[in-house]
């Protein structure tokens, strides 16, 4: 039996999941709990709002807050696992090509430590993962209206240690801005070598403030050699082919206006050394082999303002591999780029991600993350591009890190910087790892975790020679290596804690000597905002000085 729960009903042999306006609701069976099992149920997931529009499958439940699942939604099919002091974590995942507004045929099989995930027949998704060996079966929905009926559950029955949490987590501790965290958990004495304070938050822009920005997720930041400013984020949820908007700031980021945006997926920015702002489109699509197109535009007054789009041309390796737009876009989405890149083909991939370096020579090299054929259980690697024609050509100069054998999908989300000692440093997901290039990004040094959980990582080189690195989930937070060089870090400092209160994407820019803006999405209940729900932009002010 299930607990009556707001958002979930049964009706006409159905269970029905309505989270379209909310962030998640989550049922359970009461019975049975079980260890190894085989669930089949069948699915619908209808075509409404704007966000992921997910539907999950939960099993071995200790608790509303301990559980592995299969997450399904608009691009990805993801198995992972929550506890209450750790609330998402991914084993494995994969692109998915799920239907909407049709019934879907879904299976779920455990079989000790080996889940197998199935849809309409097809084994699309499998994994490792022995976080919970028994428990209940639950169902969940994300942004969505889900219809679930035939549900049928077999396996070997179990005892739990314990007896089933209905509690979800409560960790005040944990949540909330630096000023609202406990002393101990700031950790501003860092290394004995720097002095770090932290700005009280501001909100930039909301929902509320800005209701024709959408959802407001996800931030990038970029700073251009005029001295602006430009924010970029998601206007409508978590999704392949997001649309992003675009807000500048001339005072530093104190106040911020609209600008049009250049691309239709602003992802990466180069800043050269003679005032030209090169910004790139997160994708290229096949225009014959293995030759790539993708948005590109140019500002020649320092980014204050952009030409009109233009081509660069992405020349991949042999084995590099692509994927149908239509595996997880929509017509409208693709339509975007009917006028430019997508004239070749909908065959795409990702192009360039978060930065754009400028040797001495004056070469240009960047990074992305890829799959090439053949890559054993489709991990997805980073790569270097170089190239010598002003960012208009590019092509592979290395690999910089693949395994796999990694968590997740692989090495995704890279960010590039140079050194103080002129070295090029790649950060990377899953969770925090780095590669070294001691020859500007033609060969790299072996790949080594930090041995810390993160997600799309930002680097900054300040002016006084330290290098700083934000990085988000869990928890916004931000590090410094005091001499530049990114062998050494210094405590994690915790700039916003949260339970399922940001997406964990952060940026940073130096905006004078010494002081960083800090931004991250946040969204929950604001004071600023009498209590009401919403999402936002924040930004804090963190001040770097060295001690002595």
């Amino acid at each position: 039996m299930i607990p009556p729960k707001r958002g979930a009903r049964v009706s006409g042999g159905e269970l029905i999941l309505d989270a379209v306006n909310r962030a998640g609701v989550r049922v359970f069976l009461r019975k049975p709990t079980l260890s190894d099992l085989t669930l089949t149920c069948k699915i619908l997931v209808e075509s409404k709002g704007p966000g992921v529009r997910a539907f999950e499958v939960c099993f071995h439940s200790a608790g509303v807050a301990s559980h592995q699942f299969v997450h399904v939604n608009r691009s990805a099919a993801i198995l992972g696992w929550v506890k209450r002091e750790s609330l998402w974590n991914k084993a494995a995942s994969v692109a998915n090509a799920r239907k909407e507004n049709a019934w879907l045929d879904v299976k779920v099989e455990c079989d000790k430590e080996q889940i197998r995930f199935y849809l309409d027949g097809k084994l699309v998704l499998e994994g490792t993962d022995s976080h919970s060996k028994a428990g209940r079966i639950g169902f969940g929905s994300s942004q969505a209206l889900v219809r679930m009926k035939d549900i049928r559950v077999e396996g070997t029955p179990a005892t739990l240690d314990k007896p089933w949490r209905e509690d979800a987590p409560q960790a005040p501790v944990l949540f909330g801005t630096f000023h609202e965290l406990q002393p101990k958990l700031r950790h501003t004495k860092v290394s004995g070598k720097l002095d770090i304070s932290v700005s009280k938050p501001f909100i930039i822009s909301s929902k509320i403030t800005n209701p024709k920005l959408g959802t407001h997720e996800q931030p990038h930041l970029f700073k251009m050699p005029c001295g602006d400013i430009h924010l970029v984020f998601h206007s409508d949820g978590d999704i392949h082919g997001a649309t992003r908007v675009l807000l500048r700031s001339g005072d530093k980021g104190k106040t911020w206006a609209p600008m049009p945006i250049s691309v239709n997926r602003h992802e990466a920015v180069g800043v050269l050394r003679d005032g030209t702002v090169l910004v790139y489109d997160d994708y290229a699509f096949r225009k014959e082999g293995n030759v790539f197109v993708g948005q590109m535009c140019v500002s020649k007054d320092g980014g204050r303002t952009f030409g009109p789009v233009e081509l660069a041309v992405f020349r991949r390796p042999a084995g590099a591999a692509s994927v149908a737009a239509g595996t997880y876009w929509k017509a409208k989405d693709l339509d975007k780029y009917r006028t430019t890149s997508a004239n070749w083909s909908d065959q795409l991939c990702h192009a360039l991600w978060r930065s754009v370096l400028q040797k001495k020579d004056g070469t240009l090299i960047a990074c992305a993350h890829t799959r090439y054929k053949g890559d054993e259980k489709g991990k997805a690697r980073v790569a270097c591009y170089h190239s010598t024609d002003g960012g208009r050509t590019w092509d592979s100069e290395s690999t910089v890190a693949y395994d796999p054998d990694i968590g997740g999908e692989g090495f995704v989300e890279p960010v590039m910087s140079f050194c103080s000692n002129g070295d090029v440093l790649c950060m990377m997901r899953h969770g925090l790892w780095q590669a070294r290039s001691a020859d500007g990004g033609k060969t790299w040094q072996p790949y080594r975790t930090l041995e810390v959980r993160g997600v799309d990582p930002d680097l900054c080189l300040m002016t006084h020679g330290v290098l700083a690195c934000s990085y988000g989930r869990p928890g916004n937070r931000i590090m410094f290596s005091a001499d530049g060089t990114g062998r050494e870090w210094t405590d994690r400092i915790q700039i916003y804690e949260y339970q399922r209160g940001s997406f964990g994407y952060t940026g940073i820019v130096e905006v004078q000597p010494g002081k960083l803006l800090y931004v991250y999405d946040r969204h929950g209940a604001f004071a600023e905002y009498d209590g009401k729900q919403t999402t936002a932009v924040q930004g804090v002010y963190i001040t770097v000085k060295r001690k002595g």
